[in-house]
C-alpha cells in the first residue's frame, strides 16, 4: 500500500470513529468498555506514522497523516485521564431522584428534597475537563 493511501485510510478512520464517539457522548451512552474505540483511534494513529515513514507523496496526505496521529494521540491521552463513566448510578427522566445535598454556585448547601413534588430540570455540568 502507498503512503498515500495509508494516509487518507487513517484520516477516516480516525473521523469516523470520533464521530461515533461524539454521538454516543451527545446521547450520553458512553460504553463502560472502551477498548474498540482505543483500538480504532491506535489503528489511525500507526496507519498515519506508516504513511509518513513510506512517503505520502503529496502535502494533503501529509497533513491527512499527520491529523489522524494527532487525532489518535488525543482520544488516547483523554481515555486515559478522563474520569469520566458510563453504567450503574444513572437514573432515567421521569423516574424518582435520589435524595441528594451538595454546594450551589454561592458554595450554600442545597438539599433536592426542598424541591419535593415540583417537576424540576436537573442538569449536571463537568466543567474540568
Amino acid at each position: 500500500m502507498s503512503g498515500f493511501t495509508l494516509a487518507i485510510l487513517g484520516f477516516s478512520l480516525a473521523l469516523a470513529t470520533a464521530v461515533r464517539w461524539a454521538m454516543l457522548l451527545f446521547s450520553v451512552s458512553i460504553p463502560k468498555n472502551r477498548s474498540v474505540f482505543v483500538a480504532l483511534m491506535v489503528l489511525s494513529a500507526g496507519l498515519g506514522i506508516a504513511a509518513l515513514a513510506l512517503g505520502t507523496g503529496s502535502w494533503l496526505a501529509n497533513i491527512a497523516a499527520g491529523l489522524a496521529i494527532f487525532a489518535g494521540a488525543f482520544f488516547l491521552l483523554t481515555v486515559a485521564i478522563g474520569k469520566q463513566t458510563g453504567g450503574s448510578g444513572q437514573f432515567q427522566a421521569g423516574s424518582r431522584l435520589p435524595t441528594f445535598s451538595a454546594p450551589d454556585e454561592n458554595g450554600e448547601l442545597f438539599d433536592i428534597s426542598s424541591l419535593s413534588g415540583q417537576p424540576i430540570l436537573l442538569k449536571f455540568f463537568r466543567g474540568h475537563w
